[in-house]
């Protein structure tokens, strides 16, 4: 059974007359944010409660989450129905920017921590309290009986108000920029018949601070608390003759104050040489990770959640192997294959920056291969020649001047090209749904697809699944799309990942102007005599 929540309350609960949502769609793809949309009726209780990206959504299915995210859009309708889109809680990486920095010999854990310390650093909220006091409140004239409100930041003290009558303050929020404050309680000795004063709670708030003026705390000993209810005054009548004063600290919950927050989690995924060069130059958080992490090693980004804690593991590969079979016949509805070889090309000619000269009267020349390659003009991949035989392509890099830089972009275009995509979506019924002991189909699952009619008996991993939550004939899963089953690892029934992005490889004088500082910081750090560097410790020029 599914379940949805916005910000821990009931949004959705199947049966429920009231807590009531349709049109539902829930996409979850890997290395994606993923997104949520549905529909909400006025009668719904949390109609007017939800917030534009700082609500945070969620979505449970049988006690596990499955789903955490915030609203992008409300749109409401004649009837008044909203249309609610939400995005999934990667997308909060989107809300910070890498300044420009250079890291070098990092660890792929050791990165990613430093991103993700960027980004919590940013995204972390001010400690703001939002203080509302009982309607109830009464008292004489402020010239006698009355409240003070007061913080402290750094050695100043401030007072959001002084010496305001209990009446004035029933029923009001004031909001204080500090994580605690003073409240002060001064009667005299006149007989009274009033409420006095109570406060009915202190939250936290994103909300602007109140105006408030230097001034200085009264010269009374503080009762510590962390106690709502411990500040407030005798009631009907309240004490004659008081000077109270209360010194409140507020127990903040983690997710108020830092909401966006990620914890580098499990990261499996690793580098050749267990020391890699980037740069950041005002991306945001989630770019740079995708460019130079998963783009560039291959991985998997995955979220996981363990009490307030919010982790990013970078992954080489998921670990399960799903026991639930999709079968034609049973719960396969259908399918659709595509494997697309349209450009596939097994040799490559590439051709660098335009000469200022040609051998050749009326023809441009460009830089080639030819005087780093024996004299030869191309680059071929010989089992993709074995598979699809000789298909030649030109392919040009109008920018790149030195030959051993192209042959080096070159390879890793031809890399790239020579796979296939394969892709393989199926309109399936997971069939957890009418038996609980059958193992849920998830995002990052290895799972057995068999079709006889088809010819198809192989495992695939899960990378998209789209789920409505009344309506699970309409659910599909995604198996292995956008996922590059090369050549020569088909052969073997490997998918290893991409690497690095051609355009992203740095060119020969940045490798040996690397590989410079790399041996000047050897020798400089040198103190007896001798540098004894590992293999992996020099950087190697083409």
């Amino acid at each position: 059974m599914y379940k949805v929540f916005c910000d821990d309350q009931l949004l959705y609960l199947p049966g429920d007359q009231e807590l009531v949502i349709f049109n539902t769609k829930l996409e979850l793809a890997d290395n994606k944010s993923g997104s949520f949309e549905f529909d909400i009726p006025a009668v719904n209780p949390m109609y007017d409660r939800m917030k534009k990206l700082t609500s945070v959504i969620r979505v449970e299915k049988d006690g596990d989450s499955i789903f955490y995210g915030r609203i992008l859009s409300m749109e409401k309708n004649f009837y008044n129905t909203q249309t609610v889109v939400c995005e999934g809680e990667l997308a909060y990486l989107l809300d910070s920017i890498q300044e420009p920095k250079a890291y070098h010999s990092y660890t792929v854990r050791s990165f990613l921590n430093a991103l993700l310390a960027v980004h919590n650093m940013q995204t972390t909220m001010e400690k703001r309290l939002a203080v509302t006091f009982n309607s109830k409140c009464a008292g004489e004239s402020g010239s006698y009986d009355n409240l003070s409100l007061y913080y402290q930041s750094g050695s100043a003290t401030y007072a959001v108000f002084t010496k305001k009558r209990a009446d004035d303050v029933a029923g009001k929020t004031f909001i204080v920029p500090a994580g605690d404050f003073y409240v002060y309680w001064h009667t005299d000795a006149s007989v009274n018949k009033y409420y006095g004063f109570s406060i009915d709670s202190v939250e936290f708030t994103a909300g602007v601070p109140d105006t408030a003026v230097v001034s200085a705390l009264p010269s009374y000993t503080a009762v510590e608390t962390k106690k709502v209810s411990d500040m407030q005054s005798a009631h009907n009548p309240y004490d004659n003759s008081s000077n109270l004063l209360w010194h409140y600290t507020h127990t903040f919950d983690r997710k108020d104050l830092y909401p966006k927050m990620f914890v580098t989690g499990m990261v499996t995924v690793e580098d050749s040489n267990d020391s890699i060069y980037r740069y950041t130059n005002w991306e945001n958080t989630l770019d740079d990770i995708q460019d130079k992490l998963v783009d560039r090693l291959g991985g998997h980004l995955r979220i996981r959640h363990s009490g307030t804690t919010r982790y990013l593991d970078y992954i080489a590969d998921y670990d399960n192997t799903n026991t639930q079979v999709i079968e034609f016949g049973s719960n396969l509805l259908d399918y659709t294959e595509n494997a697309d070889a349209s450009e596939i090309a097994t040799r490559v000619i590439p051709l660098g920056k335009r000469l200022e000269e040609s051998s050749i009267e009326g023809l441009e020349e460009y830089t080639t291969i030819r005087s780093v390659n024996k004299d030869v003009p191309y680059i071929e991949s010989t089992d993709a020649i074995k598979e699809y035989g000789v298909v030649t392509r030109t392919v040009s890099f109008e920018d790149v001047g030195e030959p051993a830089n192209l042959k080096k972009k070159a390879e890793k275009y031809l890399s790239d090209i020579q796979f296939e995509n394969l892709s393989l979506t199926c309109n399936a019924v997971d069939l957890n749904m009418v038996d609980v002991d059958i193992e849920r189909i998830k995002l990052g699952d290895s799972i057995r697809v068999v079709s006889k009619p088809h010819g198809m008996d192989r495992y695939f991993p899960v990378t998209a699944l789209t789920i409505d939550l009344q309506n699970p004939q309409n659910n599909t899963v995604t198996l292995g799309t956008s996922v590059k089953a090369g050549i020569s690892e088909r052969t073997t029934n490997q998918n290893d990942s991409l690497v690095q992005k051609i355009q992203s490889l740095p060119p020969q004088s940045d490798t040996l102007r690397m590989a410079i500082e790399n041996a000047t910081a050897l020798v400089t750090a040198a103190t007896t005599g001798h540098v004894v560097t590992r293999p992996e410790e020099i950087a190697t020029c083409p």
